[in-house]
């Protein structure tokens, strides 16, 4: 459950509501009082920004996983402020509670007794820091964060000011601002914090904000841009203000195939002419790469891949250039020619490359693909938009296909990958996509509901993060997951009888590869195929050989030889094969889903 609220500082009353108004989150609210306190003694001056406090042992030793502070080390009030707001580390509320001893002898559980409202607060003020202790039970509501919101507004304007976020450096360590709304300009300052960045108190000239239990601090983010913004549809419901797009398979028993990483390689064509070196798309053109398996992409009723690049037309313009090691573009008029002659139906878009233009190129993207009539998804000019799934209609029943990059700080701080309200982005796998999910399964159940994120650390194995994913996905209504990102065959396996591809790896990625630095990864890719019967789901992992060192720059199906390193490469990987058919003649992996 997930509440947030805007409230009107003017009128007094809350006037904007999104969520489940019984939320209770299971934490204390010290941390936010130790602010609210260090705040009002800074503007009585009885704590000044320079004032010092001298780190001890016995300080360190309460938060020992702590590498913030170091013993003797002299931290003055302002810079404790900056980290409380960063960071909302306990070990930081605690230094803030010895430097109020220190400096007015009274305890901070004493300045809790004194604040207004201290009575319905009490119960969530077990501790300095608001960490869950198993001893004393602590919880919040919507209205205690209310309660203390007021009283950090009722605070001189001059005060006030002082919680407008702000990126900090403590021993070289940099910590970003805990939101980006301030920078952003739609909000004036505030207090984020929790587990996974859950709750938040913030301003604007006239409103009073708060948020509780989100999934993730990048959905609280999106809820508080709804406020801002008056925007109502409730979106962690799995609510949209976009009709679902829909597609046509007439074949009567349908193969549908979604394959992995595809990127003519313009960037890659760029160093090897600096070093005069052999390149296909100067030498061969666009379709060269297709050509060992048009006949089997030709074949197929629908062809759905991951497009890892951006189609632009200035492949310099770009301010990432300056912050990523690869930026990938397109030439669009060529790509998309290719594309169509190859059959490529389908491009999803939510990927670690497809906002390398950022806004700019994602619109110019999202342009070309429509003018040459290509479906796409997993892009947006919105969060809502871009985690509209697309349902595909057969004769055999209905696909709905989710498509979603996994999230991280740096994409959304940094590299302006992800939409907000009002900004485009490729679709994070957060608790928006998520409640799609869930919803897609409980309005239409007899759909196939299929999930196809970009995740997983280059030519590495399957990570933690990854399966954790998968199990919020399965969760949430998915049939099957078929994933890519890693530009190598990753582990399968099956969770509550759903099978999870974590990884496809390349399809037709034309980058020179990195096999060789990394010899325990797999330097296959793999197809896979779905075809639509009256009775089951019949599915199948073709492999195609992706070195591209070995194929000239040509994909093409694996030899027995191959497929037998697959199969013990996948074993090795602690994939469980044990509920699929191996099949050594057609050198695929093949397995049924009931319906």
């Amino acid at each position: 459950m997930s509440l947030a609220q805007k409230y009107d500082l003017e009128q007094h009353k809350i006037c904007q509501s999104i969520g489940d108004e019984q939320t209770v989150v299971e934490a204390g609210l010290g941390n936010v009082a130790t602010l609210l306190i260090f705040l009002r003694l800074m503007s009585d001056q009885k704590i000044l920004p320079t004032t010092t406090l001298i780190v001890t042992d016995e300080l360190l030793k309460r938060d020992k996983r702590t590498s913030l502070f170091s013993v003797n080390e002299k931290v003055n009030a302002r810079q404790l402020l900056n980290l409380m707001l960063a960071t909302s580390e306990p070990i930081v509320a605690l230094a803030i509670c010895q430097m109020v001893r220190e400096q007015t002898a009274r305890k901070m559980s004493s300045w809790y007794r004194s604040l207004p409202g201290y009575e319905s607060l009490k119960g969530a003020l077990a501790n300095q820091t608001g960490r869950v202790r198993q001893t004393v039970k602590q919880t919040y509501s919507g209205q205690d964060l209310i309660t203390l919101g007021i009283l950090l507004s009722n605070l001189p304007p001059e005060d006030l000011d002082l919680l407008h976020q702000t990126d900090v450096v403590q021993h070289e360590k940099y910590f970003y601002a805990s939101t980006m709304l301030v920078k952003k300009g739609q909000l004036l300052g505030g207090y984020f914090w929790g587990q996974n960045g859950d709750s938040a108190i913030a301003f604007d000239r006239r409103y009073l904000y708060v948020v509780l239990g989100a999934t993730s601090s990048y959905d609280r983010e999106v809820v508080l841009a709804q406020l801002v913004h008056q925007k109502t549809t409730a979106l962690q419901n799995g609510d949209s203000d976009y009709a679902t797009p829909q597609l046509a398979v007439t074949a009567k028993e349908p193969t549908i195939a979604i394959i992995g990483d595809v990127y003519p390689g313009e960037f890659y064509t760029a160093r090897r002419q600096k070093r005069n070196r052999w390149d296909p798309l100067v030498t061969q053109g666009y379709n060269y790469t297709f050509e060992k398996l048009q006949s089997y992409l030709q074949q197929t009723d629908l062809n759905i891949f991951n497009m890892e690049s951006a189609l632009v037309d200035d492949l310099k313009d770009s301010r990432l250039w300056k912050l990523k090691k690869f930026v990938l573009g397109s030439q669009p008029q060529p790509t998309l020619a290719a594309f169509k002659q190859a059959n490529l139906n389908v491009a999803l878009m939510a990927n670690n490359h497809g906002a390398d233009y950022e806004e700019s190129g994602l619109r110019e993207s999202v342009k070309y693909l429509d003018q040459a009539k290509m479906t796409h998804i997993g892009v947006g000019r919105d969060i809502d938009e871009a985690t509209v799934p697309l349902r595909i209609k057969t004769g055999q029943g209905t696909l709905t296909v989710f498509n979603g990059y996994w999230y991280n700080d740096r994409n959304y701080r940094q590299l302006n990958v992800y939409p907000l309200i009002d900004k485009w982005g490729v679709a994070p796998i957060t608790g928006i996509l998520l409640a799609k999910i869930k919803k897609e399964r409980q309005d239409h159940p007899q759909n196939l509901i299929v999930v196809s994120p970009h995740w997983g650390v280059d030519f590495r194995d399957v990570t933690t993060k990854q399966r954790r994913l998968a199990k919020q996905l399965v969760a949430a209504g998915a049939d099957m997951i078929v994933g890519h990102g890693a530009h190598a065959l990753q582990g399968i396996e099956m969770l509550d009888g759903h099978p999870v591809i974590y990884g496809l790896g390349n399809a037709f990625f034309n980058s020179d590869g990195e096999f060789a630095t990394y010899p325990t990864a797999l330097p296959y890719g793999g197809f896979w195929e779905i075809h639509l019967g009256k009775q089951t789901v019949g599915c199948t992992l073709q492999f195609i050989r992706t070195n591209n060192q070995v194929t000239k720059f040509q994909p093409n199906w694996v030899t027995a030889a191959d497929f037998e390193q697959i199969i013990q490469g996948l074993i090795q990987k602690k994939s469980d094969l044990s509920g699929w058919n191996i099949n050594r003649e057609d050198q695929s992996l093949q397995f049924n889903l009931g319906r």
